[in-house]
């Protein structure tokens, strides 16, 4: 017996960790942009780029691998009747909905512990904030949205979920 959803995932597996874009966007007033994926992390401060990105970047280049060869070993347990599913892709995709809570929560208890400030609990778009800080008002737009590889990821992640529970 073949699995031929099962299978299908696999290849969209591998086609996810080849894909070279980034699948979330953030900027701060252009001050901080990062833009991240699970096999990719771009961060730009003041208009720097940083080593330390490059060395991380290696890593997830490596997971990268990781990712194809685990999934083309399940591609081929599959074709040879043999059924294992591989989730990765689809924790990935669906926890990425996090990320604008996580940058939340750093902007409302690290930041705002040194200036008063009063973020949104959830940005995609683009949103303005402004922080009065000794008479001086400072406006910050702050942008955040997933991009169109991560809906195609995102979709990915999802046949990789029916997959597992269709038998066929």
């Amino acid at each position: 017996m073949r699995y031929y959803l099962l299978m299908f995932s696999m290849i969209l597996n591998i086609i996810v960790a080849l894909l070279p874009y980034y699948w979330w966007y953030y900027s701060i007033g252009g001050i901080i942009v990062v833009k991240d994926s699970l096999f990719n992390l771009y961060v730009n401060l003041l208009g720097s780029n940083y080593e330390i990105i490059n060395v991380i970047n290696y890593f997830l280049f490596s997971f990268r691998f990781y990712v194809i060869s685990v999934s083309a070993y399940y591609l081929y347990t599959a074709y040879k009747g043999i059924r294992n599913t591989y989730l990765l892709i689809m924790w990935a995709s669906y926890f990425y909905f996090l990320d604008p809570i996580i940058v939340y929560l750093i902007f409302e208890y690290v930041l705002g512990s040194f200036m008063p400030i009063k973020y949104p609990f959830f940005i995609i778009g683009t949103e303005v904030i402004n922080v009065y800080e000794n008479g001086a008002k400072i406006s910050m737009p702050i942008e955040s949205y997933p991009t169109l590889s991560y809906w195609f990821v995102l979709f990915v992640g999802t046949i990789n979920l029916i997959s597992r529970f269709i038998k066929r």
